[in-house]
């Protein structure tokens, strides 16, 4: 029944799946090393621990540094 007004049913956008974007970085890891699923874990090794000596470099030089209010942040590499 339609009296005049032009109403629009607006329908809710799917939500995705929990686990939907960890699915695709994973898609996306494997494609950036050509296919190869264990040159993928390899990369992602390499990375982390990049990513985990850079946390404790960072770590070391926050905890004597910011404290005292000795360093700041145009300090930091």
């Amino acid at each position: 029944m339609n009296n005049g007004s032009s109403e629009v049913a607006i329908m809710p956008e799917p939500q995705p799946k929990p686990g939907d974007d960890l699915q695709a970085a994973i898609d996306t890891a494997i494609a950036a090393c050509d296919g190869d699923p264990r040159a993928a874990i390899r990369a992602l090794i390499v990375a982390n621990s990049f990513l985990h000596k850079r946390v404790e470099r960072l770590t070391d030089l926050v905890s004597p540094g910011f404290a005292r209010g000795k360093l700041s942040f145009v300090d930091l590499p």
